[in-house]
């Protein structure tokens, strides 16, 4: 059987490297840090797939063969279980012949044969011009570069673009140099997004990859603008949530290869000032018979050390298909260690009626919430700024995760609500069903959903 090759990069990729090499993957351009980890004496100089750490939002960027992301994929929803996938709608890099077919406000409307997307700008009609897909598009209609993106393992060449590096390449010894010789190498009028795919590689190979692009751009410029439709396929590219508890078993795949404590993917994600806790708590871990005292007292000190009584949170509530809906914020009135457990008031505003509740928004409503690490249901009750109660809320989403300045989640559509009267109804199930039919959420998820649901249905009928 040939093996399929894979580029990993980030702060999963101890994990998700084993989990890939024990699935008949091979790695390309590991670092020496996954080679002695891994004992890896193979490796490849190619990728068909290349996975990039990405904490926020989602979890990771996956760009490559739609046939091996698709591979990919599958081996997450068996291992990992609790994966909600967001996948572009037309491939990154993708190249088009379009037609202007209408203009709207600053903008025209373009036909590329299978699509109808916007270009930015005012074009007279049945003008044709080639356009591009410069970013993944999740959403209908696609917005389009004006120009030629050529798209490559390692970075991206964009016609009237800028120079873009990712941050981690820019802090690295070689970022500035990198910077240096790729805007050398680069025509004038033509930018570049740098991938971070570049971090392990020798920059010959980029260079290389560089004098490909442009060839391929010379050839792309003196396409014929008499047929419109596709004249460059691109990658496929999609993004992958990590539930808090996927990462808890990436955390034990991770831990067949050296000592890792429960919640080190989710901890990580605080940034540099937990790693040297985490780093101390795993040292530890070969010293005391029960993991469990260790993870909790570090869980719990780096919850002290981020919330306090009084601090401002943001609620980041995602949908699956990484929108990024914005609540109002609140303010922590309660902190409880052992439960892993907040609370947070939030003071409402607008108009309009509460969903579910059928009670209208007035001034001075506030919002009583109570957050629990891994939970996929959030109370919510809602009271009259005389502190009469309007209604309870149960929110269902991804297990809920606490990061420095906020709570983050991915709702998941359907929702429980007990009315002033008593009445507990499930709402908005449809919603439910069209992320598990569109394929953004697996049938492990799906079924965990309906499970909560029930639970938190019956804990209402009981709750006063």
């Amino acid at each position: 059987m040939v093996k399929k090759s894979v580029y990993v990069q980030g702060i999963y990729s101890t994990a998700i490297t084993k989990l890939l090499v024990e699935n008949n993957f091979e790695l390309a351009f590991p670092s020496k840090t996954i080679i002695k980890r891994l004992n890896l004496t193979k490796f490849n100089q190619d990728w068909r797939a290349a996975i990039i750490s990405n904490p926020h939002p989602f979890g990771l960027k996956i760009i490559g063969e739609k046939e091996v992301i698709n591979e990919i994929i599958k081996i997450f929803d068996e291992k990992l279980q609790d994966i909600i996938v967001n996948k572009s709608k037309i491939n990154i890099g993708s190249i088009f012949v379009g037609e202007v077919i209408s203009n709207e406000d600053n903008k025209s409307k373009i036909n590329v044969g299978q699509y109808e997307g916007y270009i930015p700008g005012k074009f007279p009609l049945n003008t044709k011009l080639i356009v591009s897909v410069k970013e993944p598009i999740f959403n209908y209609p696609p917005n389009f570069w004006v120009g030629i993106c050529v798209i490559g393992k390692f970075l991206m060449l964009i016609q009237n673009g800028d120079v873009k590096i990712p941050p981690i390449i820019n802090n690295m010894p070689k970022g500035k140099s990198l910077i240096k010789e790729i805007i050398s190498l680069l025509p004038k009028g033509w930018g570049a997004e740098v991938f971070e795919t570049c971090i392990n590689v020798n920059e010959n190979f980029i260079k290389k990859e560089i004098f490909e692009l442009i060839n391929e751009k010379e050839k792309l410029i003196n396409s014929k603008l008499d047929n419109i439709g596709e004249i460059r396929n691109g990658y496929s590219y999609a993004e992958v949530y990590l539930t808090y508890y996927a990462k808890k078993i990436l955390d034990k795949i991770r831990d067949n290869v050296l000592p890792t404590i429960d919640e080190h993917h989710y901890l990580r994600n605080f940034g540099e000032k937990s790693e040297i806790l985490i780093r101390f708590a795993e040292e530890l871990l070969p010293l005391f018979s029960s993991r469990e005292i260790i993870r909790k007292k570090l869980l719990q000190s780096i919850i002290q050390t981020y919330f306090k009584y009084g601090k401002s949170l943001k609620i980041e509530h995602y949908l699956p298909n990484g929108e990024l809906i914005n609540l109002a914020p609140g303010k922590i009135i309660d902190i409880n260690l052992e439960e892993n457990e907040i609370k947070i008031i939030r003071r409402m505003s607008g108009y309009g009626i509460y969903d579910g509740l059928n009670e209208k928004k007035m001034l001075g409503d506030y919002c009583i919430a109570k957050y629990k690490l891994g939970s996929m249901s959030s109370e919510l009750r809602y009271f009259r700024k005389e502190g009469d109660l309007i209604g309870i809320y149960v929110n269902i989403s991804t297990p809920v995760e606490f990061y420095e300045n906020s709570v983050r989640y991915v709702d998941l559509g359907i929702d429980i609500v007990k009315t002033k009267e008593g009445d507990v109804k499930v709402i908005d199930e449809d919603k439910l069903e069209y992320y598990y039919n569109e394929g953004y959420i697996n049938t492990s998820l799906y079924e965990k959903v309906l499970k909560v649901v029930e639970e938190e249905k019956e804990r209402l009928l009981k709750t006063s």
